[in-house]
């Protein structure tokens, strides 16, 4: 009778420890699972962000370092074709030779006059760019200046060019009178733009992937290559509205910004992969100390029960001892 009861006070008493561990380490676990994803994502918007206003400060030192072409004296009557200005070539070669950031430099004249940095050939005039729709869209708009990711190709043969795409800034030249003499556009990498925003592996968001989301709606990644992303990436970015977008994805993070004087974005995909073995490492500690509480527990149910139902079963003993009739003699 008592060893059933010594039986039931263990499990009793093992039910409620055992399922207090559990949900408590549960709490635990789901608690530091939702803070280290919230902890993930505000450091990684503080750090892209950060790193976003760093490349838009690159840009605008690329800007004014060329301004020194477009304000130069007498620019508007070598862009008409009036008079070839032969300190032009010079110019736009020092620019680009003291500037490793600056690939080529080209100036387009509304009548056809054209001035390059000497490292590019078969330069098509301005009037041949306006074919190009997203070249033909800015000389239309009106707008001062533009970034856009193109093939280098649909403007001219680099030395060594490649298939992929580059940067280029173009900027309107005009007179007092705001009408048209021309274009200055140069030339930079994708890779530099990229390289803001890329973090050393080790950190809490190392590993990231960065693309550029081209306002033709082709994804690039860092080389100016065709890249493929996730279909719920891709989904994810259409939402993208205002100056930057966060959006939880499967395996991470996707955070994209808007380009200033740009159609294009930037995607960042910061993976969770760190944090998630960091989550694991807890998960493991809990399920240790769990084991470890739970045959401490089972240990001391045993001892509480047996101080319980010993000294009943000896009680019980002595009383049935005592009631036990004579015998006859």
């Amino acid at each position: 009778m008592f060893q059933r009861l010594h039986l039931r006070i263990q499990v009793a008493l093992l039910t409620a420890v055992l399922l207090y561990i559990a949900l408590s380490s549960w709490v635990v676990y789901r608690t530091m699972e939702s803070r280290g994803m919230e902890s993930l994502q505000r450091m990684s918007v503080q750090y892209t962000g950060q790193q976003h206003q760093n490349a838009e400060l690159f840009k605008r030192w690329l800007e004014e370092t060329v301004q020194i072409v477009a304000n130069r004296e007498g620019i508007g009557e070598a862009l008409s074709g009036k008079r070839y200005d032969e300190s032009l070539l010079p110019l736009l070669d020092g620019l680009r030779a003291s500037n490793v950031d600056l690939s080529s430099l080209v100036l387009y004249g509304r009548q056809g006059a054209v001035y390059s940095s000497g490292n590019i050939t078969s330069i098509r005039n301005l009037e041949q760019l306006t074919d190009e729709p997203e070249i033909g869209r800015f000389l239309r708009s009106g707008t001062t200046s533009e970034w856009m990711s193109l093939d280098a190709s649909r403007l001219y043969y680099p030395y060594g060019g490649k298939a992929r795409k580059s940067l280029f800034h173009f900027t309107r030249i005009t007179d007092s009178n705001g009408v048209l003499l021309g274009v200055l556009q140069f030339e930079t990498s994708l890779p530099k733009l990229a390289g803001f925003f890329r973090s050393e592996p080790g950190t809490l968001y190392g590993g990231n992937r960065v693309y550029v989301a081209a306002a033709d709606g082709q994804w690039l990644d860092v080389n100016g290559l065709n890249a493929e992303v996730s279909e719920e990436t891709d989904a994810a970015s259409v939402r993208f509205s205002g100056e930057r977008l966060e959006a939880e994805i499967e395996g991470g993070i996707l955070l994209m910004y808007a380009l200033e004087h740009s159609a294009d974005r930037i995607a960042i995909v910061i993976p969770n992969d760190q944090m998630r073995g960091e989550l694991g490492k807890l998960g493991a500690i809990l399920i240790a100390v769990n084991v470890a509480m739970a045959l401490l527990f089972v240990l001391l149910a045993r001892r509480l029960s047996l101080s319980i139902t010993v000294p009943l079963t000896a009680l019980f003993r002595k009383m049935r001892e005592t009631m036990k009739e004579p015998s006859p003699r």
